[in-house]
């Protein structure tokens, strides 16, 4: 976790969350890498810890689904704001 926050001043109490649930970022990157090259199976899931696992009760909900949505719709914002026209691939 030091590389992704090498420049930010966490403070002692967040300093130790990081280092409790802190990961490298070789470790963090493994999930990413399992869900590109792990078959059908995979597709559409949740995947943590390089397993495909059932999403929270919040993210099953109605509310979950009115944030998730939300988040899509922030990011695209900040995304075409930064590069133009590089959501239109997504859509």
């Amino acid at each position: 976790m030091r590389q992704f926050s090498r420049y930010y001043d966490k403070g002692r109490f967040v300093g130790a969350i990081f280092a409790m649930i802190g990961r490298t970022a070789e470790a963090g990157s493994r999930t990413l890498v399992h869900g590109v090259t792990a078959g059908p199976e995979s597709h559409g899931q949740y995947l943590s810890e390089c397993l495909v696992k059932t999403e929270s009760s919040f993210v099953r909900s109605k509310e979950g689904d009115r944030i998730q949505k939300r988040l899509w719709r922030e990011l695209f914002e900040i995304i075409e704001r930064l590069c133009p026209g590089a959501t239109s691939a997504v859509c």
